[in-house]
């Protein structure tokens, strides 16, 4: 008798009531039972909206990647056209140089 009162007791304690005050095996904890669809419906909304953004965001970053790899070809051509002015600048002075005492 004594195990039955605490399974009795256990249950009771372990059930949550519901809006009528009896405790029943309802695992909805008095929420209304078409708030969680609103919420999936809202979470899979956000989750299409979050993978549309990661696909934009990844296009973009894409397209950065290109301008920067771009940018750096630009600059890098541009670096040897320079030091390929200034050795043949440096080159043409040398040779004046030493053309001007021998006249």
């Amino acid at each position: 008798m004594h195990d039955t009162v605490n399974r009795q007791s256990s249950t009771k304690l372990n059930t949550p009531p519901n809006a009528a005050g009896d405790s029943t095996n309802d695992v909805s904890l008095g929420m209304p039972k078409l708030e969680v669809p609103a919420a999936f419906r809202a979470l899979t909304e956000f989750e299409a909206q979050t993978k549309e953004n990661c696909e934009r965001m990844k296009t973009a970053s894409q397209e950065m990647t290109g301008l920067v790899e771009n940018a750096y070809t630009v600059l890098a051509k541009g670096a040897a056209d320079y030091g390929f002015k200034v050795i043949e600048m440096m080159r043409a002075n040398t040779r004046d140089n030493f053309d001007l005492p021998a006249s």
